[in-house]
Formats: C-alpha cells, structure tokens, sequence
C-alpha cells in the first residue's frame, strides 16, 4: 500500500487496482497518450486513451468539420486529409459520411417523413436524419446512406407487422448512428438485399 498513488502515473492506485484507462492519470507504461476519465470520443481524448488525431473517425470540434476516418489525399471524398468539408461536399456523423451537396437529404421527424423521402431516393444519395422518433415503416429501395445521430430512434409502432427497416433486393444500404426498434415482435431490419450497419 506503501507507495499507492491515484494521482501519480504508473503506480498501483490506492484501492489496489492496476492503472487503466479511464481512472484520469495518464499511465505511459500502459500506453496510454491521455487519460481524461470519461467516455466522450468528441474530445481530445478519446475513450481509449488515444490523443484525438484527424482520421481517427470522430469529429473533434471546431477543430474538425468531418472525419470520416482516412486522410489519404487525391480526389476528394468529401472529407479532406485535414478533416476539413471538401468544397461542394456536406458531411454528417461520426465516421463522416459525405456526399455531394446535391445529393444530401436532411430529414426531421413527423409522420412518415423518412418514408416519403425515400420514395424518392436514387442511388448515391444520403439521409441525414434530426435527433427525434421517426416511428414508420421504411423500405429502401435505391443504394443510399441513413445517418443519424445521438437521439435518433427509428420505431414502426403502426399496424400491419413488419420490420421497421426493409431493404430491397440487391440493394446495398449503409444504417449508421440510430437506435432501431420495434415493439410488435418483429424483425427491426429485413434485409433482402446489402446492409453496412455502424453504431447503431
């Protein structure tokens, strides 16, 4: 117990416990570059214990206005090598996803709002969805993007009994940062086609 510390860097903390990520001391020894204590990924610590970098997948702000993960350079793809929006470009969650200005779609919760605005999707596009409840049933007939963020709940509450997600056959469909439920027993995502779910 001599020697415990829970302030001081690699040493066995005063409950006895090894360092660890997230006990708020930054322990080389365990390789850790920053230890804030909590669990925010939108700071410059990340969860982990890993400094925030550009191309980490998380938007540090107002240092960053995307990450979509990579910083290779050579054609834009809507997130820069710098984390910056390329020109023409909007970028939407964490990972960034990013498309061209023309085919991004901004959608708020109301009834069926999700629904109609995918009726008419064409391959390519994005939805990028306001924090609420979208309770409907979606079906996905085109390759587009969902994106949400924190407070997004997709929930088909409405009768006859289905998923609250139906991907069309041979489509290929990426679902990332929503909360998908459905509270009638059924499947919350019938994929008849490709799905790319993240952090959802």
């Amino acid at each position: 117990v001599d020697g415990n510390s829970d302030g001081r860097a690699n040493a066995c903390r005063t409950d006895c416990t090894e360092p660890a990520c997230g006990d708020a001391v930054v322990d080389d020894a365990v390789g850790e570059d920053c230890d804030d204590g909590n669990a925010d990924d939108g700071d410059a610590c990340l969860n982990d214990c890993r400094a925030h970098r550009c191309g980490d997948g998380f938007v540090f702000a107002p240092a960053e206005a995307c990450d979509d993960g990579d910083v290779e350079a050579g054609a834009p793809d809507g997130c820069s090598s710098t984390c910056g929006v390329d020109p023409g470009f909007v970028c939407f969650g964490a990972p960034s996803v990013c498309v061209v200005a023309a085919r991004a779609h901004f959608v708020s919760p109301a009834p069926d709002a999700l629904a109609n605005a995918l009726a008419a999707a064409v391959d390519g596009d994005a939805f990028f969805l306001a924090p609420g409840v979208y309770d409907e049933h979606v079906v996905v007939e085109a390759d587009v993007a969902i994106v949400g963020t924190t407070g997004v709940v997709l929930d088909d509450d409405v009768t006859p009994p289905g998923a609250t997600i139906s991907i069309a056959s041979g489509r290929s469909v990426s679902l990332q940062g929503l909360t998908i439920e459905n509270h009638r027993g059924r499947a919350d995502v019938q994929v008849d086609g490709t799905a790319r779910i993240v952090g959802c």
